[in-house]
């Protein structure tokens, strides 16, 4: 059975890609509209002080996010206050 047929048989609409990245949207323009003293937008935006740990680097899915609006973070963040 195909993907295609899977989508078709289960009804589904949205493709599973754009649903992740809908999601992710909603959830940085929600942070980004936190005020500015909240931990967790320090974390999201990488304003942390600190060295990070040993070993390979940690996956950021901002950045993920940026390559697939194909502009850089701080330019979605900007676009994320004018809503």
């Amino acid at each position: 059975m195909t993907n295609a047929d899977i989508k078709k048989r289960l009804d589904i609409k949205e493709d599973l890609i754009l649903a992740v990245l809908r999601r992710k949207l909603e959830v940085f323009e929600h942070i980004c509209r936190m005020k500015n003293n909240r931990k967790i937008k320090d974390v999201m935006i990488g304003m942390m002080k600190g060295t990070g740990r040993r070993g390979r680097p940690a996956g950021n899915g901002w950045m993920t996010l940026s390559d697939w609006c194909h502009t850089d973070v701080h330019s979605l963040s900007l676009k994320a206050l004018v809503r």
